[in-house]
Order: structure tokens, then sequence, then C-alpha cells
């Protein structure tokens, strides 16, 4: 048996389908393609490591013998090692607002989640299991808040 649906349900439901394609980010070929720019990007930014040293006091202090050997160099240059992949996840959320930023994430997540290796130690659905998968979930709330914040600096 069917329900039946009377003329004021219809406006109702109309309404809101319509306010609900007011708030969807337009989608044409252009913002498609910066979002698919942004994963892109993200992908380089997962395999760029940028090498920050921690310096000593013993720098300061005695330099002649801190440099003396290459131990002591290599140890303060790869000490610590950087990867720019934050600042992508909040540029991609401050390019494309709230909800395309957001997009752009999810694909990159559902890119590596499908098996292509775009995630830094491997790909899969075994991946939800790593302990860094949870820093890769926050690149999604990162894209939406920064997107919020900007969309709400611009209006």
């Amino acid at each position: 048996m069917g329900k039946v649906v009377s003329l004021r349900d219809m406006d109702e439901k109309q309404e809101g389908y319509i306010k609900f394609l007011n708030n969807f980010p337009t989608c044409n070929l252009g913002s498609l393609t910066i979002s698919l720019l942004c994963v892109l990007l993200l992908v380089i930014a997962t395999f760029t490591i940028v090498p920050v040293g921690i310096y000593s006091p013993e720098i300061l202090s005695e330099p002649e013998k801190y440099f003396s050997s290459i131990n002591n160099v290599l140890l303060t240059l790869y000490s610590h090692l950087y990867s720019p992949q934050i600042p992508v996840a909040v540029f991609a959320g401050a390019l494309l607002g709230p909800r395309l930023g957001t997009f752009s994430m999810v694909l990159y997540i559902l890119l590596g989640l499908l098996g292509l290796p775009v995630f830094c130690n491997g790909a899969g659905l075994a991946y939800i299991y790593e302990p860094t998968f949870g820093f890769i979930i926050g690149f999604v709330l990162s894209a939406y808040c920064v997107g919020k914040i900007f969309d709400n600096k611009i209006k």
C-alpha cells in the first residue's frame, strides 16, 4: 500500500530539497580539478620529508669539537623529520572551503583505502588498523574547520 502524500507535505519536501541544493557547494569542472590537485599535492607532501635538526647547546659553546665528527652532524640533521601534510590539508580547506576541502581529504583517504599507495606505510583496508590512520583522519577535520573559519571571514 502506498502512502498518501498531501500537497502541503510535497511543498515542504521541495523546500527542503531546494535548501539542500542552495547550501551544497557548486561542483563544476574547475572546483573538481582544484580538489584533485589538492589530493595530488597531499600525495606529494606525504612522500616529502624535510629534515629538521635539533641543535644542542654544545654547538654554540664548542662548535669546532661538535662538527669535527660527521656522526654528530648527521644526528643533528636527521634527528627530526617533518612531513608537510598538515599545511596541505589546511591549505585545501582554506582554498576550497569546508565542503570541497573535506571532499578532497575524504577522496585522499578513499584512494588509499582502495589500494592506491598514497599513504606512507602502505595502502588498503588493513591500513585502518595502523596507528597513523587517526592522523590521516585528522586531515578531514582540519580541512573542514579551516574551511569554516575562512568561510565565515569572507562573508
